[in-house]
């Protein structure tokens, strides 16, 4: 085990983050979409049409957008970085879309918040989040999001030098049942740790293994290191990824001594809190992103409707200036 990275947080964390279920509202998080933002969104999709282009290649500076660039540079961000950290925006006009249509608007509106990235080592700019029937198996690259199984608590690109700043998700298609949305503020869960595991804090700054989900050049090791937990004197920001963790553990790349045992243990006990979770169900045409090394999320299990055009299906995007486009960002 390596020693603590950075400096400790050792005092509560106090402000907008620190948020508890009893402290929110519906509204907290939910933005409503102005009108004259929706009518901007349906003059581009209009020129979208009529010069149709791969949507990677598309940017915010092709169209007239002052309302949507003011809107998400605006409220959006806001609530991002110095609110709650979670925003479901309703909605964009996605039923006047195709899919390929809606993937190129929601890039587009996406890229006035950062810079789109890699979500896989072969340069996947977008994820089709699908159940695929593949269940999660330690030691193989079976994905959370494409399954229908209950995912846990986790931020994405946990296991990735550097992991998204902001991660997004449209829905397209909502399942027949369940697929409940979860929230978890890491700055209150923090506190919960403060007050009751306290002894645990510091193998939490200390450097764990995650596996690499196989996104990775074949020469280098299966896992990587990182501190759970950083603290710059003024953020605290955490890697949460409960199966990329434990997977390193039955994996053999990890050893599972007493003081990080009680770590998981207690990881485990403050994501059952469920004082501490925010949970809504996304309809069609709602885009949720978070702040992601802050706001961690999790999504019960679902049941899909038989009918393949009738099943879950999510757009997701992650956007990240630090490093450079590719999944490693190096």
């Amino acid at each position: 085990m390596n020693n603590v990275a950075s400096p400790m947080c050792i005092a509560p964390i106090e402000g907008p983050m620190a948020w508890t279920l009893n402290s929110l509202e519906q509204s907290s998080w939910l933005l409503p979409v102005p009108r004259e933002v929706t009518d901007e969104i349906l003059v581009m999709l209009e020129a979208i049409r009529r010069s149709p282009a791969p949507f990677q290649t598309l940017t915010p500076s092709q169209y007239a957008l002052d309302r949507t660039r003011a809107f998400m540079e605006g409220p959006v961000r806001t609530t991002l970085d110095d609110g709650i950290g979670i925003c479901v925006l309703d909605r964009l006009p996605t039923e006047q879309m195709s899919t390929d249509e809606a993937r190129a608007v929601y890039w587009v509106v996406s890229s006035l918040l950062g810079r789109p990235v890699a979500q896989k080592h072969n340069g996947n700019m977008m994820a089709d989040v699908k159940d695929a029937g593949i269940p999660m198996k330690a030691g193989t690259a079976a994905r959370g999001s494409t399954s229908r199984d209950l995912l846990e608590f986790h931020n994405d690109g946990a296991n990735t030098p550097l992991p998204p700043e902001y991660v997004g998700l449209l829905m397209l298609q909502e399942p027949k049942s369940g697929g409940l949305s979860r929230a978890f503020s890491v700055i209150s869960g923090y506190n919960w740790l403060l007050d009751h595991h306290p002894d645990v804090l510091p193998r939490l700054y200390a450097d764990f293994k995650y596996f690499r989900m196989r996104e990775h050049d074949p020469a280098e090791p299966p896992c990587m290191s990182a501190p759970f937990l950083r603290f710059d004197g003024e953020v605290l920001k955490a890697r949460v990824g409960p199966y990329q963790m434990k997977s390193a553990f039955e994996m053999g790349e990890a050893d599972l001594d007493d003081a990080t045992a009680d770590a998981v243990a207690a990881l485990d006990e403050l994501f059952a809190q469920d004082h501490l979770v925010a949970e809504f169900y996304m309809a069609p045409g709602q885009l949720q992103f978070v702040n992601n090394q802050v706001i961690v999320h999790s999504r019960t299990e679902f049941v899909d409707n038989d009918e393949e055009g009738k099943r879950r299906h999510l757009l997701r995007i992650w956007l990240r200036d630090q490093g450079d486009p590719a999944y490693n960002g190096r």
